[in-house]
């Protein structure tokens, strides 16, 4: 990448930029305004890594024209704005979805541009994702189930979302006969075959108000992007429990946090051994290439655990992760630390990732 651009290659520069986000396989571009410069930076396979950087007097022609490209207002530089344009690769000939965060800062407006590339996903099994074949059978079996709460866990950046669209577009081939909608903020791709909705918080269209609108669409399966408060909690919890098969994601460390999380957000126990079906925690680990010595793609890590009746007793006694989490190992199920364990003893990735993952799971 060239350290410095002219005002009048900014679409040129931003094209090269994209160009170069998509031949190294990149999920996000920053540009991340300082003092003086204004710093490029990539996230490939998880990790941050600087990719260059140009003149701060060109920041605002930068912005301007991304915000142009994603329908954004350009007289606005004092709140943080959304948006998302597509490109396609002179290179490849690839669509690539282009998901733009746009927020002021000391030094000027900061950009995040999320990649997502729909071709990258069009094959994506269960197996790819990382499951194990015995976990594959696991949750498939819970996506039999015509009514119930399955909960995907895990930090931002863990594969969540991946794991609900996988999951998604298993459920559309397999229940051709069934109606599939989703909630998310935002949609990240589109699914041929179900319905999606983006909700929009600013105009009072968010989580709960448009789960009670399309309970009035007759729908068979519905995902909810994310449990973020109680209210959404409880609408989830309630399909669930009026014959619906409900997806949704929340942010907990593993599985045996997600039902105290979602007692602290002030649930009542009795409705969640009701309602939860399949509790799912997950991470991303870096795999290593030992012919060439460096980290390639990411796989994910699992946990997934069918909510059976100890554990339906232990959600209404209100037991501590501590407690659910001895009663998983226990009974013989795969925690997080287990699959880190299985991946370097298959040489899949290298001590270095697994003390990274055990370091983040330890401090949770």
């Amino acid at each position: 990448m060239e350290k410095s651009i002219y005002q009048n290659d900014i679409h040129i520069f931003i094209a090269s930029l994209i160009e170069k986000a998509i031949s190294l396989n990149a999920s996000d571009i920053h540009i991340d305004p300082q003092e003086k410069q204004v710093y490029i930076r990539m996230r490939i396979a998880g990790n941050l890594h600087e990719s260059g950087y140009f003149d701060s007097d060109l920041l605002d022609l930068c912005i301007g024209k991304i915000k142009v490209l994603s329908n954004l207002r350009s007289d606005i530089h004092d709140k943080s704005q959304d948006g998302r344009f597509y490109f396609i690769s002179e290179k490849t000939n690839e669509r690539v979805d282009i998901r733009v965060s746009i927020a002021p800062t000391f030094y000027g407006e900061n950009c995040v541009m999320r990649l997502l590339r729909p071709d990258n996903d069009k094959h994506k099994s269960f197996s790819e994702l990382g499951m194990s074949n015995d976990q594959i059978f696991t949750f498939k079996d819970s996506l039999k189930k015509t009514s119930g709460l399955i909960i995907v866990a895990g930090p931002t950046g863990s594969g969540k979302t991946s794991t609900l669209y996988t999951t998604l577009k298993y459920l559309n081939h397999t229940n051709q006969n069934k109606n599939i909608i989703t909630i998310e903020d935002p949609v990240e791709s589109s699914i041929e075959g179900i319905r999606q909705i983006q909700v929009n918080n600013e105009s009072g269209f968010g989580f709960k108000e448009a789960l009670k609108g399309i309970l009035r669409q007759d729908p068979d399966i519905i995902m909810i992007g994310e449990i973020r408060d109680k209210d959404t909690a409880l609408a989830a919890i309630q399909t669930a429990l009026t014959g619906h098969l409900v997806l949704t994601t929340i942010h907990a460390p593993n599985a045996a946090s997600i039902i105290p999380r979602l007692i602290d957000m002030g649930i009542e126990s009795y409705l969640l051994s009701s309602s939860i079906t399949l509790i799912l925690s997950q991470r991303l680990i870096r795999v290593f290439d030992y012919d060439i010595g460096l980290y390639g793609h990411r796989k994910g890590i699992f946990e997934i655990v069918p909510v059976d009746n100890e554990i339906k007793d232990m959600i209404h006694k209100k037991k501590t992760p501590y407690e659910i989490e001895q009663y998983l190992t226990a009974t013989g199920h795969t925690l997080l630390r287990d699959a880190c364990l299985d991946m370097y003893s298959r040489h899949v990735t290298t001590e270095e990732e697994i003390n990274r993952i055990s370091l983040d799971l330890q401090l949770l």
